[in-house]
Parts: structure tokens; sequence; C-alpha cells
């Protein structure tokens, strides 16, 4: 069994799907270039940022963008530590921007079901979406952070997640006006 085999998230889909709640043409502004799962060593603060893949935007729908299962790197060493978000970096457009909380569709869904539902009001019991601008020397990027609250006892491991994760929805992205 090779790693790719082994490590076939969500099932039999070849695709961990990425959406978009914003209208038409978002996606034009909006391009996420690689996806990264946050992951903690329960009961202790040693946290690891693993890259997942680069993203890419679906050939067929519109504010969706797929990552290739077959593309995910470095995470045996990690099947252990609690999974406990994600990070998504890329260029947008909308800066500055925030997200619209309270959609019952947005959050990170586990078998098909939204298991964390975005919050920006209590992060300590659902997901909670954050934006940030990075510069790194000459390097400069957007990300979005998306970190999950313990509600639950334990959050599941990555050996857990690895075949239930199936999609993240990010909830629709408002314009901050800067005066």
């Amino acid at each position: 069994m090779n790693a790719i085999q082994f490590f076939q998230w969500g099932g039999n889909n070849s695709y961990f799907r990425i959406e978009l709640l914003n209208g038409k043409g978002v996606a034009d502004e909006f391009i996420i270039n690689e996806l990264y799962i946050t992951a903690t060593q329960r009961h202790t603060e040693n946290t690891a940022e693993i890259l997942v893949g680069e993203v890419f935007p679906s050939p067929t729908e519109e504010n969706v963008f797929l990552v290739k299962r077959s593309l995910l790197r470095n995470i045996n060493e990690h099947l252990d530590k609690e999974f406990t978000g994600f990070t998504l970096r890329g260029n947008f457009e909308w800066a500055p921007m925030d997200f619209q909380h309270y959609e019952g569709n947005a959050g990170i869904f586990i078998n098909n079901k939204n298991e964390y539902i975005a919050d920006g009001y209590t992060p300590v019991t659902r997901s909670y979406f954050s934006f940030e601008d990075i510069n790194h020397g000459f390097t400069a990027y957007k990300k979005i952070e998306v970190n999950i609250g313990v509600y639950k006892h334990n959050l599941p491991t990555l050996q857990e997640a690895k075949n239930t994760l199936t999609k993240l929805v990010i909830p629709t992205i408002i314009r901050v006006e800067v005066s």
C-alpha cells in the first residue's frame, strides 16, 4: 500500500472541496493557492501547520476550489495530533475584508455534515474564520485561518479525520471600509 492509498481523505472522493458562499464572480478576485492543516499535539501546545497541497478552481462550478487528495504530503508523522483547523494562503483582492458569520451553510464538514459551524462570535464552541496579511521579506501573501474551538471532549486526530473530512465552506466575504 503506498502513501496515497493509505491516506484517501473522505473515502472514494478524489477531491477535498472548498466552497465560497459569495455570489457570482467572487472567485475571480479570490484565489487560494495552498491548503494547510493545523494540528496540535493533545495536552500540549505543540502545533504544526502541515502543507496538504495546491488548490485550484473547479472547472465546472463557480466559487468552488478543489484539492487533489493525491497531493497530500508530510502527513504521516502527524497522524496522532488533533485536527484544529485549516490555513488557506493565496491572493485575495478583497483586502481588507471580514466574514459574514452565522450562516448555517458555512463551516467544516465531516461526512458531509457541518460539524463545525462558522461562528465569529463564540470561537470557543465553533469554527472561527479570520483574515490576515502576511509579509515575509520580499514575499507577501494573504491567509485565512480557520480555527476550531473545542466543544467536544477531544477533537478528532488526523488519523480519525483523514477519512471523514469532506469540505470547507467559507462564509460570505464582506469588504471592510477603511476611512
